[in-house]
């Protein structure tokens, strides 16, 4: 599924769609998979690019990082990306000191052809929202549970 920033009108464009995510690569190497993923999302021509607010709701097949039991982790992430032709002129370095500046930077998606590819990010969204270190439960005691 893909937005083409080129085609957005003055009223924007508005999504919601269910997304059939393949199974994502964890860092280990193992397959993660991806069940009832979500976006919804809104986009806004701008003067450089498309604006995109959106909200991605996902579940993940996951490990427990004590246990290696395996589990479900809901993974819900609002994100705002400023989608940018790649063939407009980059901005400069913002003042790294300016909180908003560097989170326009951080948003900043540079697009070839002028198509969002919202597969993509809904990927990138899961990854950066999941858990680092998933666990099953607090009291999990680990591999041993005799001692923990």
């Amino acid at each position: 599924m893909f937005i083409d920033i080129n085609k957005i009108g003055p009223e924007g464009v508005r999504l919601d769609s269910e997304l059939g995510l393949p199974d994502l690569e964890g860092a280990g190497g193992e397959l993660l998979p991806v069940r009832g993923a979500t976006l919804s999302a809104t986009a806004f021509k701008g003067s450089r690019g498309a604006e995109i607010r959106g909200r991605l709701e996902a579940t993940v097949g996951v490990v427990c990082s004590r246990c290696l039991e395996p589990l479900d982790e809901a993974v819900k992430a609002d994100f705002f990306l400023l989608a940018v032709p790649q063939t407009v002129e980059q901005p400069e370095q913002g003042n790294e000191d300016d909180p908003e500046e560097m989170a326009r930077q951080d948003a900043l998606l540079l697009v070839p052809d002028g198509r969002v590819d919202l597969e993509a990010v809904a990927a990138e969204q899961i990854y950066l929202n999941l858990s680092r270190k998933p666990i099953c439960s607090g009291d999990c005691k680990g591999l041993c549970s005799g001692c923990g």
